[in-house]
């Protein structure tokens, strides 16, 4: 990132990943720095009040006109925008949202038929590594043929979510979520960290360029797999004899039986392919990339039922926690790192919350609160706007981002986990936060929107989370997927913070584990018995 100060130290413009020389439309470094000092250079101090006038204000729109743009503009190869290809992670999230919440039946099923185009073309095109897992950043041409190489955590970390949520809610069939568990694996393998944490990405470059450690050749597969399954596994995965990295090609299947092959011949080609130089892993851990992290493997274990993801997921969360204090995170977990933003905060906050839902552990539950108040309190500007750092310091202007990037932006992340907290009766949730409309690019937004505007649903299960009648009850809860249902576990002979709660007014009483089923503040009566619990999930 670069930031333009004037001599008193006060910054007027700043930008990220500004390239050495023009590409992808974006001018050189160069180019940038000089069209700052004509700036200041004509302008003097004045570039400060020019830079307040030139602050785009924030256009109401609809979520309707947000899906049809959505919808209208996806191109028949599943994605959208000019000739590159990104996933688009926060836009893949609210289509599977609008695909089950949605009020207009016909509208649903567009939502769900585009999120499923698009996770199709990204999932068997070059946007995966189809052999070691998990997805590049974007692929470069209109086709998700060639990848730009780098893989970032947060795309990896939203892709799994998004995979595994659709999935579960039935729009997509098993293999998405065995190419999510592969992504998650990938994480797993090389961006982990000895402190539990993650780093935040693995670049695109090694020694030899960019993307000869995933690129083939058809004499390479041959020498690797023998002549005839060479042959046979160039053919079915798109590998010739000129390729688009300095003459190799990106594994891409060709055939319908291109994946059974790829199984067959992992091992080996894995092998090979690790005696190549190895892309770097960047050592920075982003707290905002660790909560989406968080929400991605606590999801998979509940709607895979596969604990050992918890645990992961439990392990970041117990690393980034540790470094909070008064509520307050780091940016990052480097030593001496600056304050949070916003996008900290309300990432780490929905992590919390997902993997209370799947463990049904306190301690998570209450460090959401704590969070929850922390987002509330520093971040709040009185007309409801979140804005994106505790205060503007020396700053031209006080920074709100409503729009997501390639991550969700931190306004949104944090009122979809209000909302989550609302359904549950949070007394300190502040209802002025839900006035500001957000403008077109504001997806996460929009869904939190989406769930708020939906009966607040939750259910409440009582019991010692140790006790196994009380975790029966919770993994009755775990599938399939429903984005508009709030779980919480609370043990009646120690409630501590989860009191405040107002779902459970009346409920802390002794006895077996129970569930009961709200909507709003009125609930059926509890049930003990574990199918119940299911069928009231399965039945919406």
């Amino acid at each position: 990132a670069s930031l333009f100060l004037l001599p008193d130290g006060r910054a007027f413009e700043g930008g990220t990943y500004h390239p050495p020389w023009p590409k992808y439309g974006m001018a050189a470094f160069r180019t940038v720095v000089q069209g700052a000092a004509d700036r200041y250079r004509r302008l003097g101090d004045g570039v400060l009040r020019a830079t307040r006038t030139e602050q785009r204000p924030i256009e109401d729109v609809e979520l309707n006109d947000v899906l049809m743009r959505i919808v209208d503009g996806q191109h028949d190869d599943g994605g959208w925008g000019g000739e590159a290809r990104f996933p688009h992670g926060p836009r893949l999230l609210l289509l599977a949202d609008s695909a089950l919440l949605h009020g207009d039946l016909a509208m649903r099923e567009r939502c769900g038929r585009v999120l499923r185009q698009a996770l199709k073309a990204m999932v068997g095109g070059g946007l995966q590594d189809h052999l070691g897992g998990g997805f590049h950043r974007y692929c470069v041409d209109g086709d998700w043929g060639v990848p730009h190489f780098e893989k970032m955590l947060y795309d990896n970390a939203l892709l799994s979510t998004v995979l595994l949520r659709a999935w579960s809610a039935g729009i997509v069939d098993g293999s998405m979520a065995a190419t999510a568990g592969r992504a998650l694996e990938w994480m797993v393998t090389t961006l982990r960290r000895p402190d539990g944490a993650f780093n935040g990405s693995q670049d695109a470059d090694d020694d030899s360029g960019e993307g000869h450690f995933y690129a083939w050749r058809p004499d390479e597969l041959s020498a690797v797999l023998g002549p005839a399954l060479g042959r046979t596994v160039a053919g079915a995965w798109g590998v010739g004899s000129s390729g688009p990295v300095d003459g190799g090609c990106v594994l891409r299947p060709r055939t319908p039986g291109a994946r059974s092959l790829l199984v067959a011949t992992r091992r080996r080609l894995l092998a090979h392919r690790a005696q190549r130089p190895c892309p770097p892993v960047h050592d920075q851990a982003v707290v905002a990339w660790n909560g989406l992290a968080v929400i991605a493997f606590a999801e998979a274990a509940r709607l895979m039922g596969h604990p050992p993801y918890a645990d992961v997921a439990a392990a970041v969360a117990e690393t980034v926690c540790g470094r909070m204090v008064d509520g307050r995170l780091p940016r990052t977990l480097s030593r001496g790192a600056p304050d949070g933003v916003l996008e900290d905060h309300s990432a780490m906050l929905l992590g919390l919350l997902a993997l209370h839902q799947c463990t049904g552990a306190a301690r998570w539950m209450a460090g959401a609160l704590e969070l929850a108040a922390e987002v509330q309190h520093a971040f709040a500007e009185a007309d409801g706007r979140l804005r994106q750092v505790r205060s503007a310091g020396l700053l031209p202007t006080v920074p709100i981002r409503a729009e997501d990037s390639a991550e969700p932006a931190g306004w949104g992340m944090a009122l979809v986990a209000l909302q989550q907290l609302e359904a549950l009766g949070w007394a300190d949730a502040r209802p002025e936060l839900w006035t500001p409309r957000p403008p077109q690019g504001a997806e996460t937004h929009h869904r939190a929107l989406l769930r708020h505007s939906r009966p607040h649903r939750s259910l409440v299960i009582t019991g010692d989370p140790e006790d196994a009648r009380t975790q029966a009850l919770l993994k009755a809860s775990h599938r399939p997927w429903r984005p508009d249902l709030v779980v919480l576990v609370v043990d009646p002979a120690s409630p501590g913070a989860l009191a405040a709660l107002g779902c459970t007014d009346g409920r802390l009483y002794p006895g077996p584990p129970r569930a009961w089923r709200c909507t709003g503040s009125a609930c059926a009566l509890p049930t003990v018995d574990p199918e119940v619990v299911g069928d009231w999930v399965r039945e919406g």
